[in-house]
């Protein structure tokens, strides 16, 4: 499921934002190596973001990456940068939550 306040749904141009993205834990653990489960958009001064789970595997070993990419189609010359912080939330014991924050 996702979350967006109503006001910040009505206003695409608007400069920050929140995105709170629950997936189902059984699907992002059927992803097979290569495969990204998208959540829905989130709009920043009209640019389209969304989270990315991806799967990979590397030497027998299964690992999973969460990524924030700006999904807009940029006109030559344009670029878009972020400056974000992701939580993992533990379910089980909110000691456990992961956050990584992002800076250009």
């Amino acid at each position: 499921a996702i979350k967006i306040a109503t006001l910040e749904q009505s206003n695409p141009a608007r400069s920050s934002g929140t995105l709170v993205w629950t997936p189902a834990l059984d699907e992002v653990n059927q992803l097979t190596a290569g495969q990204e489960m998208f959540s829905p958009p989130i709009y920043i001064r009209n640019i389209s973001w969304k989270l990315t789970f991806h799967s990979k595997k590397e030497d027998n070993i299964d690992f999973m990456g969460c990524f924030l990419r700006c999904t807009a189609e940029m006109k030559p010359g344009w670029a878009c940068s972020v400056v974000f912080s992701l939580t993992l939330v533990s379910h089980d014991n909110q000691e456990n939550n992961l956050r990584k924050g992002i800076k250009p």
